[in-house]
């Protein structure tokens, strides 16, 4: 947990238009969420001497993320769920895994026109994804 309050501000020459010192003191810090939570679970049972089931989900929630120290444009709040189910013997792992399982829609980043002069831009974060993994040891 962060709380991030900006403090004094002087505007510079980098941004396209002037950006008054009132409107910026007190907004909080552009490009990180001030909170999170994490929970993670891993599970593994033995099915035979040499062949072993695993289960593995984590879970996260992220709070707010102001994308500029307008805090103008804000990223709400942010669930995520992963998991992976696995196979292994001797030194081969078999898993299917998924993330944001949630299937939630955020950006991952963005761009606005207050800081930029171009118009808004944002990329989307990866939706739902599923796969398949093979892995040795050696």
């Amino acid at each position: 947990m962060m709380d991030s309050k900006i403090q004094a501000f002087k505007y510079g020459s980098l941004f396209p238009q002037p950006l008054i010192d009132s409107h910026i003191v007190g907004n909080h810090l552009s490009g990180f969420s001030h909170w999170g939570v994490q929970l993670a679970a891993d599970y593994s049972h033995a099915i035979t001497g040499e062949l072993t089931a695993s289960a593995h989900l984590d879970y996260s929630l992220r709070g707010k993320n102001y994308w500029d120290i307008t805090n103008l444009d804000v990223e709400k709040n942010v669930n995520l769920l992963g998991a992976e189910i696995a196979v292994t013997k001797d030194k081969y792992r078999f898993s299917v895994w998924g993330s944001n399982l949630l299937n939630t829609q955020y950006w991952s980043n963005w761009f606005n026109q207050q800081t930029t002069g171009l118009p808004d831009v944002g990329y989307p974060a990866e939706p739902r994804r599923f796969g398949v993994r093979l892995a040795a040891k050696f």
